[in-house]
């Protein structure tokens, strides 16, 4: 990160210790990867690419992205991208607007709604807490209703045919529940019965990210859990799987924009 650069990362414990960031990127792409939160981003100045899928984010644009919706993104080349983000659970989500979260779509989006923008930026500067609550409400009924809706727009346009393969939910629950240890493609495709040159391909293309970026980036989440539990550094990694500290900050870093040290600090007590 340059020295031009910045990221103020904290975590808010009355909102189920939810992530807020704000940031100043300039030359750094993050690779695809997904998070098990919310991604609501307001874009202060620049914008917000994400490679490959026809994605742009610019100045007072909300980029959102749902629970396991891989993405990757960064600024243009060249140029700083300014943003604030907060990272809502879906469990939040839920509590606060009475839904069953498991029918939250997975979907990103670029939303040019101005009262979305508005309700970010008033999140942002209000300190009393009913009223953050109040913003964050309005904020995640926006986006889950606007998230529902363009996910039925395009599973409308799709062929008959173009059903979700429960092989491949297979294969990815699979991944889930055992990303703490190296799964093998031989192995996943036995769980899942289906070829490994097929497996492979048709993960990427459901889900924008291979078995592997998979595996990595559910490690660096249960990395987090730990870290925010005040684990050492050093044990978190071999708990989540990562074959010594230095691979989890490598990893960590290139995935989140921050190291462990940095993101540990966010979430003791002030």
């Amino acid at each position: 990160m340059k020295t031009s650069d910045y990221a103020k990362i904290s975590t808010i414990e009355a909102f189920d210790n939810m992530e807020v960031l704000e940031t100043r990127l300039t030359d750094r792409q993050f690779p695809n990867h997904f998070h098990d939160t919310f991604v609501i981003e307001l874009v202060k100045s620049g914008s917000d690419v994400c490679e490959g899928t026809g994605l742009a984010a610019h100045a007072t644009d909300v980029f959102v992205h749902t629970p396991d919706a891989s993405h990757a993104g960064g600024p243009s080349a060249g140029k700083s991208l300014e943003y604030q983000a907060i990272y809502p659970s879906r469990q939040l989500a839920s509590g606060l607007l009475n839904f069953d979260q498991q029918n939250i779509p997975q979907i990103s989006f670029v939303s040019e709604c101005d009262s979305l923008r508005r309700s970010i930026q008033d999140f942002f500067t209000v300190s009393v807490s009913t009223d953050r609550a109040q913003k964050l409400k309005q904020i995640l009924a926006h986006v889950c209703n606007e998230a529902t809706a363009r996910s039925k727009q395009l599973l409308s346009k799709k062929r008959a045919g173009e059903t979700e393969s429960d092989e491949l939910q297979i294969a990815r629950k699979f991944l889930v529940d055992n990303c703490r240890r190296d799964v093998s493609i031989a192995e996943l495709s036995e769980v899942c019965f289906l070829s490994q040159f097929h497996l492979i391909r048709a993960f990427k293309q459901k889900f924008g990210i291979t078995p592997r970026q998979l595996l990595i980036n559910q490690r660096v989440l249960f990395a987090k859990k730990l870290l925010a539990q005040g684990e050492p550094i050093a044990s978190v990694a071999l708990s989540a799987g990562f074959s010594d500290q230095s691979h989890l900050h490598r990893c960590f870093k290139r995935i989140s924009g921050f190291n462990p040290g940095q993101y540990a600090n966010s979430c003791r007590p002030k």
